[in-house]
């Protein structure tokens, strides 16, 4: 499965980070507009703070995952391991069956 790939300069991710920081936020990055879908802690996987952000790309209604890292106070924040970029991502629905 191909995945779009888009990249960004870190001025760029950072402006995207601010602009989309809160669940249901947008940001016009570059004439797109991206919204805050969710959030996920991968701060276990690392050794530091971080998260996988999703957002939602209005024009064709795709989504994005990027990784934000705080890499502590000399390092600052690191974005999808210093790629700078997002990766589309599909959305998956899972049931679970649960028993009363």
């Amino acid at each position: 499965m191909t995945r779009e790939k888009i990249n960004f300069n870190d001025e760029t991710m950072h402006d995207l980070l601010s602009g989309v920081y809160h669940k249901g936020n947008s940001v016009v990055i570059m004439g797109e507009t991206y919204t805050h879908v969710d959030i996920i802690n991968t701060s276990e996987f690392s050794d530091g703070e971080s998260h996988d952000y999703i957002v939602k790309r209005k024009s064709d209604k795709k989504y994005f995952k990027f990784n934000v890292w705080d890499a502590g106070y000399h390092n600052g924040i690191i974005f999808s391991d210093g790629d700078d970029s997002l990766t589309e991502v599909f959305p998956k629905t899972i049931t679970k069956t649960t028993y009363k």
